[in-house]
């Protein structure tokens, strides 16, 4: 490849039309995306009686799997009619995984609270309902990076469609963390 066809390559025009579609909504999906998905999931933690020591002892590898299952997501629904399967796929696979805390729940470090002993048992129900609402975030974090992907490729991109999108979908996660604070016991 000769100097000249890399640097037409890289012009500002195939950079736009090609390569910055793809960045914005890969970064709005895993990056954007993460921050809101971790601070909503890990206040659900808290809420339902974890402890923080608990929460970032065990909360990194998740982080990891949301931030490529988002990037999956993207990639998988951009022009591919086969995007519910791969997703239903991926979920399965995720939820395998879960079923057993899901059926008997999991222990807990003993709280105190109020000066009282806490039960030191996390219902099944309660980490699948987290679960759920984790997934759901992500696969809207994605499907809003696919869509930044298709309007940003258009020859005229709606812009009041790039900002008004994906702030819907922030300000729905901030609603989210805003009621279960009022649930978290202090």
């Amino acid at each position: 490849m000769k100097l000249v066809e890399i640097v037409s390559l890289l012009k500002a025009d195939y950079i736009r039309s090609n390569l910055f579609p793809y960045v914005i909504g890969l970064l709005f999906a895993t990056v954007v995306g993460h921050f809101p998905i971790a601070l909503l999931v890990k206040r659900l933690w808290l809420t339902i009686g974890r402890t923080e020591q608990e929460y970032k002892r065990n909360s990194w590898l998740p982080m990891i799997v949301g931030c490529v299952e988002r990037a999956l997501y993207v990639v998988a629904s951009i022009k591919n009619d086969k995007a519910p399967e791969i997703i239903g796929a991926w979920l399965v696979l995720k939820a395998a995984s879960n079923w057993s805390a899901w059926k008997n729940g999991l222990p807990k470090d003993r709280l105190l609270r109020n000066d009282r002993t806490e039960d030191n048992h996390i219902s099944g129900g309660s980490i699948f309902d987290i679960f759920m609402i984790g997934n759901g975030m992500s696969i809207g974090y994605a499907l809003v990076g696919s869509y930044l992907i298709c309007e940003c490729r258009k020859n005229v991109p709606n812009v009041a469609h790039l900002i008004l999108v994906p702030l819907v979908l922030l300000a729905a996660t901030v609603w989210l963390w805003l009621i279960t604070k009022k649930h978290r016991e202090k």
